[in-house]
């Protein structure tokens, strides 16, 4: 199959149930899906996401890839949102969990002892910690785009609404915001479902493929 797309990841846990989610709508009919490793790239092509907004940022992302790479690009971004915190961390999910964005509270500041296995741990419990006694209520953000080297593109946006536990599930499914996030309809947190179900959750409703962006996609190649 010579019709290509590069996914813009390199990171296990989105490959995996993104790759689900890719077959599940059928896609891998109609494309070769490659990641970068496959690509061995001589330089990483570095590029800021600082659109502010999920969408725009797997766009701005996907724009950047097809140009360096001249192939058509695919790119994803998801993170989390606190009601009580107006949106934190929204696109600077990644950067609060490693601590780089002070913008609701430094660790340092928290005299936290970092060192050691259990950094990850103390940061997301950190985190909970800023919304235990206010509104738990908080949403899973995932942002899709697809771009070709004729200029054509599109983007999408789904959110997963649900509610912060009252503590961490510390579990070997998931990681960071897994271990607090409850999604509405269901009474346990991400961490707490078998690594089939989760991957089986992820692909189909926390970050699937839009049926517009399969309808695109498959449109584009007519």
């Amino acid at each position: 199959m010579n019709n290509k797309i590069v996914i813009a990841t390199t990171n296990k846990s989105k490959l995996r149930p993104f790759i689900m989610a890719w077959e599940r709508a059928g896609l891998n009919n109609y494309y070769n899906l490659i990641n970068l490793k496959d690509l061995e790239l001589s330089k990483e092509i570095e590029l800021d996401e600082d659109t502010g907004n999920f969408e725009t940022d797997a766009l701005k992302k996907a724009e950047e890839y097809c140009k360096n790479l001249n192939l058509p690009a695919i790119s994803i971004d998801r993170g989390i949102e606190f009601a009580a915190l107006n949106g934190w961390p929204g696109t600077k999910t990644k950067e609060a969990f490693s601590g780089s964005d002070k913008t609701v509270f430094d660790f340092e500041a928290l005299n936290l002892d970092l060192s050691g296995g259990e950094a990850d741990i103390k940061r997301s419990q950190a985190i909970l910690d800023s919304v235990k006694d206010k509104d738990r209520g908080m949403k899973s953000v995932y942002g899709i785009a697809a771009v070709f080297t004729d200029g054509n593109k599109i983007s999408d946006l789904v959110a997963v609404q649900g509610k912060a536990s009252a503590e961490l599930k510390i579990t070997s499914t998931g990681y960071f915001y897994d271990w607090f996030f409850i999604p509405e309809g269901y009474g346990k947190t991400l961490s707490e479902f078998s690594e089939e179900d989760y991957l089986k959750f992820a692909s189909e409703i926390l970050w699937p493929i839009p049926e517009k962006i399969k309808k695109f996609l498959i449109t584009h190649l007519k």
